[in-house]
């Protein structure tokens, strides 16, 4: 996964890790799969391209996505012993989802554990993430590090001047950012705004933005249909960076609803914060790791229900009250800060 003009916010994060490697001073290139091609055809000079790169070179490759990135890798090492292979798994490529099917799955967790017994070091974005993978891999802990995927960058998202809102404090702001695919949550979260907008007191002044797209978005929109119609929903695509934190730093309250095991770490969670949101969370890897302060008593849902009970109580606090449960979520998360994670991946990088 990496930015291309088809798919300009497809892969930032790896993006964000290759320019703080070359800021830092060191030499990067990146080879990634060009998304221009069939798949099958992609694959195929994505697998050439970086076997023939890595078969006579003499340092380190960085591989994001282990398992589709790490073949090649792996045969080269047989032919060059001294290449030095780190794996950066994110989520899935760990722990593959149940919806994969099981041969799919199995062919990843292969490829997974031969990765894991070529590298050099292995690259986790949490320490949740990490005491699960050591657990399920039998890995040596020593041998693995925690980065969070190039980290948020705090000059961009941050609090910004909010507009003029309502004296009522029932007016509230709640948004959802993320791909609208299974697991995600956008239809999940539509299920529980359809309930929650039948209580009266939740009828008027909670406005909902969805950005995002993916082929659960027309079911979403059929559920809450009668309130696109109202105004009280909107749903808009993909947006810039800038755009983006606009939006997080217009709302009140941030959404996460991802049900799937490969939930790493969730920098949509930190960029909202950093933006001045409350963020409300099924039980995840990401979500543990984030949202650790006090108040995570409510911000972390364990179920469908529970997130719409959660949910109702963050939209009955007032603006001071959310404010102050984002502060303290921004301070106990300043670790995630871009600049710290940087230095934390040259540290990993010697």
């Amino acid at each position: 996964m990496y930015p291309s003009e088809e798919r300009p916010y497809y892969g930032t994060f790896v993006q964000n890790s290759f320019k703080k490697i070359t800021q830092l001073g060191r030499y990067a290139a990146v080879i990634a799969l060009n998304n221009n091609k069939s798949k099958l055809m992609s694959y195929i000079f994505f697998y050439c391209k970086t076997f023939s790169r890595l078969v006579r070179f003499d340092g380190i490759a960085y591989i994001h996505y282990v398992t589709h990135s790490a073949p090649p890798a792996l045969v080269a090492k047989l032919f060059n012993p001294k290449l030095k292979i780190i794996l950066h798994f994110h989520g899935s490529d760990a722990f593959p989802e149940k919806n994969e099917g099981n041969f799919r799955r199995k062919i990843k967790k292969i490829i997974a554990k031969s990765a894991i017994r070529l590298s050099y070091k292995i690259v986790v974005p949490s320490d949740e993430f990490k005491g699960k993978i050591v657990e399920a891999y039998g890995i040596d802990g020593g041998a693995v590090f925690v980065n969070a995927s190039a980290g948020v960058d705090a000059s961009l998202f941050k609090k910004g001047a909010r507009k003029q809102r309502s004296a009522d404090e029932s007016s509230k702001k709640i948004l959802f950012v993320g791909r609208m695919i299974d697991g995600k949550g956008a239809l999940l979260f539509a299920r529980i705004l359809a309930e929650i907008f039948k209580l009266p007191e939740m009828s008027t002044g909670v406005s909902v933005t969805f950005v995002g797209q993916g082929p659960e978005k027309q079911s979403a929109q059929k559920i809450l249909e009668n309130h696109i119609a109202s105004g009280s929903v909107g749903f808009v695509d993909f947006v810039s960076q800038a755009e983006l934190v606009r939006y997080y730093q217009e709302a009140d309250i941030f959404i996460f609803a991802s049900t799937r095991e490969g939930e790493s770490l969730g920098l949509v969670l930190i960029e909202a914060i950093f933006c001045g949101a409350v963020p409300i969370a099924l039980r995840n890897v990401a979500a543990s790791s984030i949202l650790k302060s006090d108040s995570s008593g409510f911000l972390v849902a364990e179920s469908e229900n529970d997130m719409k009970e959660k949910l109702v109580k963050l939209l009955r606090l007032k603006r001071e009250e959310l404010e102050l449960i984002n502060s303290e979520l921004i301070e106990e998360n300043k670790k995630y800060d871009a600049e710290q994670v940087g230095l934390s991946l040259n540290e990993i990088l010697q």
